[in-house]
């Protein structure tokens, strides 16, 4: 007899099983005892269990350095150090910058001495990363600095994607003699 009100009692709950409704299942249920009832629990069918994480949409990790074998290295190892986190992950390398140093004499302008550095760029892009992961992948990737090297960490920009690509010189001449053409033809 208990077992078949049970029953009965399970198939109201799951048929009218709202919040509106506990009122409605409390009045049908009248010969179950309140025990019966307190099995259930009762919440609301919107109700989100799981809190909303933030994510960051885009993060560039940014490495410089003269070095080229250590940069490399390094930015390999922040690749794979980001790829652990499982967000979308991507990764580039900017053209060499050139620079020019000159050692002067003291007291004077005359050149005594002239270097020639290469400073070399390696970006790490993380898509998509959720905002607890980051200040622990910071901590690992601050820890393991090689000498050198200089690391800056920023949201992403239109700009830092346009960076990427080498200007082609040749397109911008025929481009600009396009241009001028027309400005030819009329006058």
């Amino acid at each position: 007899m208990i077992t078949r009100n049970m029953d009965i009692f399970r198939k109201v709950v799951y048929r009218n099983l709202t919040f509106s409704r506990i009122k409605c299942l409390r009045n049908s249920a009248r010969n179950f005892s309140c025990s019966s009832l307190m099995q259930y629990k009762w919440e609301p069918d919107d109700l989100v269990t799981e809190p909303e994480i933030p994510e960051y949409p885009g993060v560039l990790i940014k490495m410089k350095g003269y070095d080229f074998r250590v940069l490399e290295s390094y930015a390999k190892f922040v690749f794979r150090t980001a790829s652990m986190l499982d967000p979308e992950v991507g990764r580039w390398a900017l053209p060499p910058q050139k620079m020019e140093m000159q050692t002067l004499k003291p007291n004077s302008t005359t050149v005594v001495e002239t270097c020639h550095l290469n400073i070399y760029e390696r970006v790490v892009e993380l898509q998509n990363l959720p905002s607890p992961k980051l200040p622990p992948l910071l901590d690992m990737i601050c820890s393991h600095i090689p000498e050198g090297v200089n690391v800056s960490v920023k949201e992403a920009t239109n700009e830092d994607y346009e960076a990427r690509y080498v200007p082609d010189h040749t397109r911008q001449k025929l481009q600009s003699a396009l241009e001028e053409l027309p400005t030819r033809g009329k006058s």
